[in-house]
């Protein structure tokens, strides 16, 4: 039996504007900088919601909007992103030989 992708209709419609998880070479760098930027004006390390959705769309040169629903809350041409946060348990992460 010969296995073949899935046929979809929009796929050559529509391209990403960056390949799965490859993001321009100067991501980590105006990432670095938005939060350094955030622990020294705001005071404390907390960073969710709405603040990390804009510094996203920031670093990847999107728009940022928030959204009812969640799911486009980034967006950059005709793809969307939906940039949430999560807490972690962990106080010191120097100590974590995995993420």
């Amino acid at each position: 039996m010969n296995k073949q992708p899935p046929r979809l209709r929009t796929v050559d419609k529509s391209s990403p504007p960056y390949p799965l998880n490859e993001f321009n070479t100067d991501f980590p760098y105006i990432l670095g900088r938005e939060i350094v930027y955030l622990l020294a004006s705001k005071g404390k390390g907390v960073l969710e919601g709405s603040e990390w959705e804009e510094i996203f769309a920031y670093c990847i040169g999107a728009d940022w909007g928030p959204s009812n629903v969640g799911l486009d809350d980034v967006v950059l041409g005709n793809t969307a992103w939906g940039a949430k946060t999560v807490k972690s348990g962990v106080k010191d992460f120097r100590s974590l030989n995995t993420v």
